[in-house]
């Protein structure tokens, strides 16, 4: 059994078992974590663990000085890439510690919110279980555990790495020992092919463009993701995040950084639903997920003409290939300069799924007004964007009457934003 992300959905069933899980399985996996605090009572935790669960693997795990804090900032989906405390962690305390991993052969799934404030489906059976054990030491939070499979999945492979995991899932005996090891990719990627067989397990995700020469090499100096979580990107990737943008930083792979953009649903990089779209009918092209094929003329088109004012070469040869296969008749990327021309394509496919165009998050990406200005759009938003831009107005007013000194500093930042 080789179980992926996409292997995982909860189907809303009945109102007595509010959730099941469709993985071809009737059973669900589970980690518990003991961290240093709850070592002196681990023989009690573990033994009761084993009267409710099935025990598959526990393992003591020894993690280096050098990558401690990051492991934790990933592991726990911690924002950036600069550790928030010095020395050991008063929660997690100093290596070693341990994992177990389980099956729950009847597990019982709802909605459930988390101490985090995070509102998901989670097995009550397993959640319960470690609120029982963390009220045993009067320091806060010393047993860890998943809340459902996407995450088990997500730091399974992490703490373990998809060999172990692989062993544990698919072994009638108990994997158990001594493990130093960091998490997976906490030195870096040994290659591209490496950092995808862990991005595939953990996350849902898709290479937006320029994906034609991966897993072997990327073809541009950068690589631009598409998600639904963009935090779980980051952690299971190694991202090292910039502190003020978030789904921006670099990956360390075969010894380079390099840039990546990481594009999520509700950015509004393209529009949300679009975006959406793209992610459920993504398709894997060795061991890449990337978009479908008309997604990726089409996102393509729009990074072209939207984001940018003048056109890649690559990409007109790129456009013109794929319309021809395809057979675009109505296409000519010859006329990829023309605004209108290619702004009147745009805003019919938008039309035709009923996408608008929205603005987005990232105020890096640039803006093609002459293109945009043709796309649909909704009024709510553009009304929006009017009692933004009079609030903005009044704000500059009142900063003149109190100091009339700040008009020409105020135009010259405006100046180079443009």
């Amino acid at each position: 059994m080789n179980l992926e992300i996409d292997d995982v959905q909860y189907s809303e069933v009945t109102k007595d078992d509010l959730f099941r899980l469709h993985n071809g399985l009737s059973e669900d996996f589970a980690i518990f974590a003991l961290w240093g605090g709850a070592l002196g009572r681990e023989g009690a935790i573990i033994a009761d663990i084993a009267s409710k669960f099935e025990v598959l693997a526990n393992f003591l795990i020894y993690w280096s000085d050098e990558h401690y804090a990051r492991n934790i900032q990933r592991l726990y989906e911690i924002p950036g890439s600069m550790p928030t405390f010095s020395g050991y962690s008063p929660k997690i305390g100093k290596p070693p510690f341990r994992v177990l991993v389980v099956k729950d052969k009847d597990p019982i799934y709802t909605w459930k919110r988390s101490v985090s404030g995070v509102i998901e489906p989670t097995n009550e059976r397993i959640v319960a279980a470690k609120y029982h054990y963390r009220d045993l030491f009067e320091q806060k939070y010393q047993v860890h555990s998943t809340n459902n499979i996407d995450e088990f999945l997500f730091q399974s492979i992490l703490l373990l790495g998809p060999d172990i995991v692989d062993k544990i899932l698919n072994s009638d005996t108990l994997q158990e020992g001594k493990l130093y090891r960091d998490l997976e990719g906490a030195e870096g990627w040994r290659d591209w092919e490496h950092v995808f067989s862990i991005l595939n397990s953990c996350c849902r995700y898709l290479v937006l463009r320029n994906f034609e020469f991966l897993p072997n090499r990327i073809e541009d100096g950068d690589i631009d993701f598409l998600t639904d979580n963009m935090q779980r990107l980051a952690s299971v990737a190694n991202i090292e995040q910039e502190k003020k943008q978030n789904h921006k930083g670099k990956i360390c792979v075969s010894g380079s950084r390099i840039q990546a953009d990481i594009r999520f649903i509700g950015d509004h990089y393209f529009n949300s639903k679009w975006q959406a779209n793209c992610l459920q009918k993504r398709r894997k092209v060795r061991g890449v997920y990337v978009p479908s094929p008309a997604d990726h003329f089409f996102t393509l088109l729009y990074h072209c003409k939207v984001h940018k004012k003048i056109v890649n070469s690559k990409y007109i040869e790129l456009l013109g290939a794929m319309s021809e296969r395809m057979r675009f008749d109505w296409f000519d990327p010859g006329r990829l300069g023309d605004d209108l021309a290619m702004g009147e394509i745009l805003a019919g496919y938008y039309r035709s799924n009923g996408y608008y165009y929205q603005h987005p998050v990232d105020s890096g990406v640039g803006r093609n007004l002459a293109v945009i200005r043709q796309l649909p759009a909704v009024h709510a938003e553009n009304g929006g964007r009017l009692k933004q831009n009079i609030r903005r107005v009044r704000k500059l007013v009142a900063a003149v009457l109190r100091d009339p000194w700040k008009v020409p500093r105020y135009f010259r930042k405006r100046l180079v934003r443009v």
